[in-house]
């Protein structure tokens, strides 16, 4: 997927309404894009420390840091062991 995703398709990720087959690109798509997986964290928290956080990681170059914690919270949000 070289586009990144819209907001319908994190809106279909954040309401579990996502085919599987989707998901599996979009899984694909936030490990290898650390805007989208930055900004699907934003999308699931209201804490504004934490939203804070990812806006330094991403200026900063922390990737792998991002792509953790994205995995972390899309394991608590779907209960999916297979995290992206």
């Amino acid at each position: 997927m070289k586009t990144c995703l819209s907001e319908k398709a994190f809106q279909a990720i954040l309401s579990g309404s996502a085919q599987a087959e989707q998901l599996t690109r979009w899984r694909r798509h936030l490990r290898e894009c650390d805007t989208c997986a930055a900004h699907l964290i934003r999308l699931q928290t209201n804490d504004k420390d934490i939203q804070k956080q990812i806006m330094i990681m991403k200026d900063t170059g922390q990737k792998a840091e991002i792509q953790a914690l994205a995995s972390k919270n899309w394991h608590f949000m779907t209960g999916d062991s297979d995290v992206y």
